[in-house]
């Protein structure tokens, strides 16, 4: 073969490659259904993802928050087929939960609500799979939102909340007693004086202003950690998002160093609209918290972007965006806004490609995971207060 001939080969070889590398492809995912159109679900929220009975893949957890209010855990046995359990029931829950070990022996307990349920499984899981249910306090009877992170640095997660009600306590954050099935000792960020319908899902804390501690983002605002205690809190301004709505300002909020250069950027969506257009951004921080919008979907479509999570869906090395529609949206789809950009790269603006994923169903509260355990994550969402439970799985590897 002469050298001009292997030359040109080597050539095409590399242009091929570098097509399928930057070619934007459909992502993937195949729909099955958690449970369809179960009978008890009349206002479903309490999401979370976490591996419940320790067998390598994630459950799933859901429940009502007021009438008929409840608890349960799906055990995912496989893609059609998760069992129910049962966690709670009969008490006023409300609103958000996290799945984390709280009492550190390995077993994944959740807060919901008020409420600690701690996991006690047995040798012979998940069939004698219980659950002792304490009251700590943290939060008010009408706490939206929940997340959990280490706001004072002392190597043990706490909890931030978000009440918007006339009554409720607004945006707080608690910290675990030396016996985490005590009472809680809440803290105020915002306090009473920050009342929001909806701020912090599904992760609100970062560090955003570069000084090493944690800062929470929240609707129209953000607060910083000025004593890196989590003790004193400053409210900052700086181009966030929200609109009012029937039950006022509703935003999801998830902090991620999106562009790769370092600090702390934030991505949100507006949700709980009626009437109104919902706006998607990612918002870049330029280092000391103060941000510039760069909208994905601006405020022109009957949107409710009742879900998003940042993840990378396609294992491309670079963030992607997963955004769903709510109960109050003009139409029911899901979306990826795939990340164009690449691992490594930190352009002043990306580019996006939008995918629909789902077509006709709400998507309530989506959380993501690799459910099963094989190398690429897939999303778990539900109804409202009618409709299904269901986990969209990521094609990416197993195809």
């Amino acid at each position: 073969m002469t050298d001009w001939l292997k030359i040109t080969i080597v050539v095409e070889l590399f242009l091929f490659t570098l097509t399928l590398r930057t070619a934007s492809a459909q992502p993937q995912f195949r729909f099955h259904f958690i449970e369809k159109d179960p009978v008890w679900l009349t206002s479903a929220q309490q999401t979370t993802l976490s591996d419940i009975d320790s067998d390598g893949d994630l459950d799933f957890t859901t429940g009502n928050v007021h009438r008929n209010p409840s608890l349960f855990w799906y055990e995912y046995i496989g893609p059609d087929q998760w069992v129910q359990h049962v966690i709670g029931s009969d008490d006023a829950f409300y609103g958000g939960a996290t799945a984390l070990d709280v009492n550190r022996d390995g077993r994944v307990d959740i807060i919901s609500g008020e409420y600690l349920f701690i996991n006690k499984r047995g040798t012979d899981w998940p069939q004698d799979i219980g659950w002792d249910k304490y009251f700590i306090g943290t939060c008010d009877p009408w706490c939206h939102d929940m997340a959990h992170a280490d706001i004072n640095g002392d190597g043990v997660e706490d909890i931030v909340t978000n009440s918007g009600v006339e009554k409720g306590e607004g945006l707080c954050w608690y910290q675990a007693a030396d016996n985490p099935r005590k009472p809680w000792t809440k803290h105020d960020i915002g306090g009473p004086g920050y009342r929001v319908h909806a701020a912090t899902s599904p992760r609100p804390a970062g560090d955003l202003d570069g000084d090493g501690d944690l800062d929470i983002a929240a609707a129209m605002h953000w607060f910083e950690n000025a004593d890196g205690k989590g003790g004193k809190w400053l409210a900052h301004e700086n181009t966030l998002l929200g609109q009012e709505g029937p039950w006022g300002i509703g935003v999801k909020t998830h902090v991620i160093d999106l562009d790769n250069d370092g600090d702390m950027d934030i991505v949100q969506g507006e949700c709980d609209l009626r009437d109104k257009s919902a706006g998607l951004a990612w918002l870049e921080n330029d280092g000391a918290g103060y941000f510039t919008v760069h909208w994905l979907s601006k405020r022109e479509a009957r949107d409710d972007f009742h879900s998003l999570f940042v993840f990378d869906c396609d294992n491309d090395g670079d963030p992607d965006i997963m955004a769903g529609n709510g109960p109050l949206a003009g139409g029911k789809k899901t979306w990826i806004f795939e990340n164009l950009a690449g691992a490594g790269v930190n352009p002043e603006s990306r580019k996006w490609a939008k995918h629909v994923i789902l077509d006709g169903y709400v998507a309530h509260d989506g959380v993501v995971g690799d459910v099963d355990d094989d190398g690429d994550l897939d999303i778990i969402s539900k109804e409202w207060t009618e409709g299904s439970l269901y986990y969209l799985e990521n094609r990416l590897v197993s195809e």
